[in-house]
C-alpha cells in the first residue's frame, strides 16, 4: 500500500492486519476502505493521510503516558487446585520524567484471598526506579495500585494482576490415563417419549445413566446459552447473551414446586394437555415458539408457588444465594428479558426501542425496573432452576462414576440485538460483523452476523467480561469446548454493508486470554478443548496444545492432499477426535452426499453441473474412506458404503487414535442424513437449528444396534466404581 503508509501504520496500532492469507492460500491486500472503516468503528478517524498520521501521534503519546497496563499476566507451575510457589518475586519499573521531578510514592499489592501489602518511598529525579513485592501465594486476580505525588499533582493507576497456571487443567494426578469416549448432543433437537417437544436436562439425566451402561465417559452439549426461541433466533451460536442459560431446557417435571401442586401434576397429563404434548414430542421439527410459550405458563404457574413458599425455606435461601452470587448482572438480564416481553413484538430488537429503554442505566429502565418487579423476578428464577438442575446433573455425573461428566460449549459471539451488547455497547464494536475469509467451503466467505468485542476495551477492563464468560461457561462442567478457538488469537472483520471478501483479521492479546482461560479450567476443574478447524495459521493448534488445550480432529478432514485418509495413529494424543461436527452433516449423509444436494437446493452450489461435479468428488472421498477402514482391518471390501456396520468401523478407527477424547455423534446413531446446520446459508431458505433425531431417546439407548456401533471403543470404556465416588466441582 505505497499510496497509504500512515493509514497502514495507524491499521497495525490497533491490531488490524493489511494483508493476510485466505483459506484457498491466496494473499489478499486489505482495501484501503476497509481498514478506514474498522478504524473509524474503533473511534479513530483515518480517512486522509494527515488524519491518521495524527491517530498514530496521538495513539503512541497515549500509550507512553501510561503509568501501567490495566493488565500483567504472571505463569507459573502451581502446587495445588489454588496455591503456588511463593519463592519468586515481582518487579515494576518506572522512569519519572523531568517534570515530574521527585515524586512520593505508594504501592499496594492487594492478594485476591490474602493480605495487603503496602511499600513506600521516593523516585528519583530522571532515573529509573522498581517497586518489589514477593508473588502471591494464590493462583488469581491480584490487585497492584500504585500512587505519586500529593495534593494536586496525584497520580493514581491500578494493574489487575493474572497469575495463572501456564497450562489448562488436564484432570489432575488421578485422571485417565488411557483415552475416553463420549456422546455428542444437539439437545434442542432430541425426541423423547417424555419431554415437552424440545430436548431438556430431563433427556441428558437419562443419557448420563446410559453413558454409565455402555461405558462413555462424558455428554456433550451445544451452547446452552440464553436465546430467543423464536424465529430465526434458534441458533445457540449467536445468542442474546453468553453469560445466562436458555431455561427452555428445564426438566419440567423436575422443578420442587411442581410436587407442591397436584392438581398441576393431574392437569399436566391429562387428556388436553397431553394431547398438546405428544403434538409437539411427534413433529418433525423443534416447536420452538409453541414450547416456550407452553412452558412459560406453566413455569409462571411454578413461579407463583415459589413466591408463596410451598417448597420451604431452604429452597428460598438457595435462590437467594445464587442471585447473591451472581450479583447485578442476574437482575440487569431478568430486567431485559421483561422489557423484551413488553417491546420487542412492536419494536424488534433493543437497538430499535424508543431511546429511554435502550440505555440499561437509564430512568426510564429504572422505573420500568420498580413497576415490573414480579416479572424480573420470573425470570431470576427461570436462571436459578436452570442452574440448579444443571448442578443436579453434574452431581449425578460423578455419582455414576463418569470421568469427566458434562461438557459444554462456549459460543464465539453474542447477537447484535441482545442482553450483552445492550448491557455492555461499550464493549462491542457497533458497525462491524465477525465471519471468515473465502476457503474452498466458501468462495465469497462468511459473514457470521455478529458483532466482535473491542480487544482494547476488554483488556482495559481487565478481561471481567472474559472471565464471567467462562465461570458460566464451565459452571458444572468437567470440560468445556471453545468454539472458533483461534478467535483468541485474531478475528475476522467485516465493516457492516460489505461483502466477507472485503474484511480482514484483527489481532487479539492471544496469551493473556489464555492464560485467564487456564485460571480458570484449574478453578472449574474443567478440561478445555478448542475448536481449531478452518482457516488456522500454521503452528496454532501446536501453540494451543502447548497450553493443555485440546486440539480438534474432524475425520471427513484428515486426509493428504492426495485425498487419502490419514491412519487413525497420525492423530494428536491431546484432541478430541470426531468423525463431524454441527456444521457438517452425519456420516450417514456424508456417504449419501445429502449435505451437497441441500447446498443446491438453497442455492449456495449455483448450478446442476456444479451439483454434480460435487458428488462425484463426494463418491471419490468414500471410496477413500472406505479403502483407509478395510486397509485397517475394519470393515470388509464389499461391505456397502452405510447402516450399522461402516459406522462401527469409523467408531473403531477413531478409538484407535491416540486422541484423549473421542466424540460420538448421537446423530450418527440415530441415523439421521441432514446436518443440524448449512453454514452460510439462510434460516429461511434452511431450517438450520430446527430439524429433530427421528428416533426417541428410549428406543435408541434399548437398540442393540446402537449398541453394535459402539463396539470397537472397549479399550475407551472407563470402568464403572462399585461405590460412589464424589467430584469436587
Amino acid at each position: 500500500m505505497p499510496g497509504r503508509p500512515w493509514l497502514r501504520r495507524a491499521a497495525g496500532l490497533y491490531g488490524i492486519v493489511d494483508s493476510y492469507l485466505d483459506g484457498t492460500g491466496r494473499r489478499r491486500v486489505v482495501p484501503y476502505g476497509t481498514l478506514v472503516s474498522l478504524l473509524a468503528a474503533l473511534g479513530v478517524d483515518a480517512s486522509t493521510e494527515s488524519s491518521a498520521r495524527l491517530a498514530c501521534e496521538g495513539e503512541k503519546a497515549k500509550r507512553a503516558a501510561r503509568l501501567l497496563e490495566p493488565v500483567r499476566v504472571v505463569t507459573v507451575e502451581p502446587t495445588g487446585p489454588r496455591s503456588v510457589a511463593s519463592d519468586g518475586m515481582l518487579r515494576w519499573a518506572f522512569r519519572p520524567g523531568e517534570r515530574d521531578g521527585s515524586l512520593e510514592w505508594r504501592a499496594e499489592l492487594s492478594e485476591e484471598a490474602g493480605p495487603c501489602h503496602a511499600r513506600e518511598g521516593r523516585a528519583p529525579r530522571g532515573h529509573p526506579w522498581t517497586v518489589t513485592f514477593p508473588r502471591p501465594r494464590g493462583l488469581g486476580y491480584h490487585t497492584f495500585r500504585i500512587r505519586l505525588g500529593s495534593g494536586d499533582g496525584e497520580v493514581e493507576a491500578t494493574q489487575r494482576v493474572v497469575v495463572a497456571p501456564a497450562r489448562c487443567w488436564d484432570g489432575g494426578p488421578g485422571r485417565e490415563r488411557r483415552g475416553l469416549f463420549g456422546l455428542c448432543v444437539n439437545l434442542y433437537a432430541l425426541r423423547s417419549q417424555r419431554n415437552w417437544g424440545v430436548g431438556d436436562l430431563g433427556d441428558v439425566r437419562r443419557l448420563l445413566a446410559w453413558c454409565r451402561r455402555v461405558g462413555s465417559s462424558f455428554v456433550g452439549l451445544n451452547p446452552l446459552h440464553a436465546i430467543r426461541n423464536e424465529g430465526t433466533d434458534t441458533s445457540p451460536y449467536s445468542p442474546s447473551s453468553r453469560l445466562f442459560r436458555n431455561w427452555l431446557y428445564l426438566d419440567v417435571g423436575r422443578v420442587p414446586e411442581l410436587r407442591h401442586l397436584p392438581a398441576l401434576r393431574k392437569r399436566i397429563s391429562a387428556s388436553d394437555l397431553g394431547r398438546t404434548l405428544e403434538v409437539l414430542r411427534r413433529g418433525e421439527s423443534v416447536p420452538y415458539e409453541r414450547v416456550r410459550d407452553l412452558k412459560r405458563r406453566t413455569l409462571l404457574l411454578l413461579y407463583e408457588a415459589f413466591l408463596r413458599g410451598v417448597a420451604g425455606e431452604k429452597r428460598r435461601a438457595e435462590f437467594e444465594t445464587y442471585c447473591e452470587r451472581e450479583g447485578a448482572e442476574l437482575e440487569d438480564f431478568a430486567v431485559f428479558c421483561a422489557l423484551e416481553d413488553v417491546l420487542r413484538a412492536r419494536f424488534g430488537g433493543w437497538p430499535g426501542w424508543p431511546p429511554e429503554y435502550r440505555a440499561l442505566r437509564s430512568r426510564r429502565v429504572e422505573e420500568f425496573r420498580r413497576e415490573r418487579g414480579r416479572e424480573v423476578g420470573f425470570y431470576r428464577f427461570l436462571q436459578f432452576e436452570t442452574d440448579r438442575q444443571l448442578a443436579e446433573l453434574a452431581r449425578e455425573a460423578s455419582r455414576l462414576g463418569l470421568p469427566v461428566g458434562l461438557y459444554q460449549d462456549l459460543a464465539l459471539g453474542s447477537s447484535a440485538d441482545g442482553f450483552d451488547t445492550w448491557a455492555r455497547p461499550e464493549l462491542f464494536v457497533a458497525g462491524v460483523e465477525v465471519g471468515a475469509p473465502p476457503d474452498a467451503y466458501s468462495r465469497s466467505g462468511q459473514n457470521w452476523g455478529f458483532p466482535p468485542v473491542d480487544p482494547r476495551k476488554l483488556r482495559e477492563t481487565g478481561y471481567e467480561f472474559w472471565i464471567r464468560l467462562l465461570r458460566t461457561a464451565s459452571a458444572h462442567a468437567g470440560a468445556v469446548r471453545i468454539d472458533h478457538v483461534l478467535g483468541l488469537f485474531r478475528q475476522f472483520w467485516i465493516p457492516s454493508g460489505r461483502p466477507a471478501r472485503e474484511g480482514t483479521y484483527v489481532r487479539f492479546p492471544f496469551e493473556e486470554l489464555v492464560s485467564v482461560l487456564a485460571l480458570e479450567s484449574h478453578r472449574a476443574r474443567a478440561l478445555v478443548i478448542g475448536e481449531d478447524l478452518g482457516t488456522v495459521p500454521k503452528g496454532f493448534s501446536r501453540r494451543t496444545r502447548n497450553r493443555g488445550i485440546l486440539s480438534c480432529r474432524v475425520l471427513y478432514f484428515e486426509r493428504t492432499r492426495g485425498g487419502t485418509f490419514r491412519p487413525a495413529r497420525s492423530y494428536p494424543s491431546e484432541a478430541l477426535a470426531t468423525a463431524n461436527t454441527h456444521d457438517l452433516p452425519p456420516v450417514e449423509g456424508f456417504l449419501r452426499g445429502r449435505d451437497l444436494e441441500l447446498r443446491y437446493e438453497a442455492g449456495a452450489i449455483p448450478s446442476r453441473a456444479a451439483l454434480s461435479k460435487a458428488l462425484a468428488s463426494r463418491r471419490k472421498e468414500v471410496a477413500a474412506l472406505r479403502k483407509r477402514l478395510s486397509a485397517d482391518g475394519l470393515l470388509p471390501e464389499s461391505a456397502p458404503a452405510g447402516g450399522v456396520a461402516f459406522l462401527r468401523a469409523v467408531h473403531a478407527f477413531l478409538g484407535r487414535s491416540p486422541s484423549r477424547l473421542v466424540g460420538i455423534s448421537y446423530d450418527d446413531l440415530t441415523g439421521e442424513t441432514d446436518p443440524v446446520n448449512l453454514p452460510g446459508v439462510s434460516p429461511d431458505v434452511y431450517p438450520s437449528w430446527r430439524r429433530k433425531n427421528r428416533r426417541n431417546l428410549e428406543d435408541v439407548v434399548r437398540d442393540p444396534a446402537v449398541r453394535t456401533c459402539l463396539e470397537g471403543l472397549e479399550h475407551r470404556r472407563f470402568r464403572a466404581p462399585r461405590r460412589n465416588r464424589s467430584r469436587r466441582r
